[in-house]
């Protein structure tokens, strides 16, 4: 069931339309979802770049690590375990963070895109 009942026609000039074209574009948002977004006042984000999508990927190898050193070592009642358990935990809330602003909606393509850009990754062994 459509949750969405209410319909609105609205008439823009060339140039608001061409405008929310290439808004659409860079966010990769359909044109419909755009409109939603920019009435209910969320920031719209540009999609992502692939060194952006790199960079995530090397950033959560790297609290993986951390956090196997940890287990692996039984780090966790030392003062050195500590200390990464800390900076572990900084690193997953920057990484939520980052998420939140990068991919709060995205829709199959880039998902599509996001995983041709980790097998190529792990191809090239990065």
């Amino acid at each position: 069931m459509r949750t969405r009942t209410n319909r609105i026609a609205v008439r823009i000039t060339n140039e608001d339309y061409e405008k929310l074209q290439e808004y659409a574009k860079r966010s990769f948002f359909p044109k419909e979802v755009l409109l939603r977004y920019i009435i209910a006042g969320y920031p719209i984000q540009e999609k992502p770049t692939k060194e952006a999508i790199k960079f995530l990927m090397v950033f959560r190898k790297v609290g993986s690590i951390i956090g196997n050193l940890c287990l692996k070592y039984d780090l966790k009642n030392t003062p050195i375990g500590e200390e990464l358990e800390a900076v572990k935990k900084l690193m997953y809330e920057t990484d939520r963070s980052l998420h939140r602003m990068h991919y709060v909606h995205y829709d199959n393509k880039l998902k599509n895109q996001i995983r041709k850009i980790k097998k190529e990754a792990i191809k090239n062994g990065k």
